[in-house]
């Protein structure tokens, strides 16, 4: 394979005050594989005060990489903005799109640089095992995120994505007006482009979930305006019959996956209420179509 950048891989990673994401880049530089020839990381500090900017700019430059790991800042941002910021900065042919909360597995660099020589592929998205903390939330949490990550190959989700760089020519980048969705609604573009991420299941991410049954439950409200806008944009096609329409509202509010292999009673009525405040969030959504240019 013919390398055309400086760099086959850059890591792109957005945060907003998350000090977990130091052990995302220890990950990263401890992996086998990692070479300050052929790898760059990109963290992009969103939405957040600046002195956390300063203060991980402090910590990152202890590593004496200072050519190979770059922290931007972008003051009023979300994780769109700062998605599309890194993926404008970096030099590698591919980008590695890694959530703040997630660390790599040890072999993650060698195994995605044998992949790649051996074939060049479009779109690349690697297993995640999703650990929760020590609450029944998170635990419910976990089990919902694992039961859609992996019966839903076709979708290109985030935390762990593997994406040609010269894709985004085509397709565009991430649609800066999301605060959250912005990955699904991005497959929707390349769904229609006719592109599906290969699954490499032997490129493992560890994600561990937030600590907050506050954040949790707010996240699947900001899933459900997201959602909106996604239904939106299709719902906008006029042609469209009004049987198609239909089926489109019924997907907007149903789509929920089969629970059967979610064992605890617990489990399934926590996910049940996580997707009621989904569907909480949609109707919000509904009701601003105005707002969801």
């Amino acid at each position: 394979m013919s390398l055309h950048f400086k760099k086959l891989l850059s890591f792109v990673i957005p945060t907003t005050n998350d000090p977990r994401v130091l052990e995302t880049i220890a990950s990263i530089i401890s992996s086998n594989g990692w070479s300050p020839k052929d790898c760059e990381i990109i963290v992009v500090v969103n939405n957040c005060p600046k002195h956390f900017y300063e203060n991980l700019l402090r910590e990152v430059n202890s590593y004496n990489l200072r050519n190979n790991i770059k922290i931007l800042y972008l003051k009023n941002g979300n994780i769109a903005k700062a998605r599309n910021m890194g993926i404008k900065t970096a030099n590698g042919q591919y980008i590695i799109h890694i959530d703040s909360d997630c660390k790599i597995a040890p072999e993650y660099i060698k195994k995605l640089k044998e992949y790649l020589f051996n074939e060049n592929f479009l779109i690349g998205r690697g297993a995640v095992r999703f650990v929760p903390v020590n609450n029944p939330f998170s635990k419910a949490n976990c089990e919902l995120k694992e039961l859609v990550y992996f019966s839903r190959k076709e979708i290109a989700y985030t935390p762990n994505l593997i994406v040609r760089k010269d894709i985004y020519d085509k397709v565009g980048l991430f649609d800066e007006k999301l605060f959250h969705g912005e990955d699904t609604e991005w497959s929707q573009r390349l769904k229609n482009f006719g592109i599906f991420p290969k699954f490499l299941n032997d490129l493992i991410v560890e994600h561990v979930d937030h600590k907050s049954i506050f954040k949790i439950i707010t996240t699947y409200f900001h899933y459900g305006i997201g959602r909106a806008y996604r239904f939106k944009k299709i719902l906008s096609d006029d042609k469209l019959s009004f049987n198609e329409k239909c089926k489109v509202y019924y997907r907007l509010f149903n789509e929920i996956p089969n629970l059967s292999s979610i064992n605890s009673f617990i489990s399934k009525a926590i996910i049940l209420f996580l997707y009621l405040v989904r569907n909480i969030g949609v109707c919000y959504g509904v009701v601003k179509w105005s707002v969801l240019k």
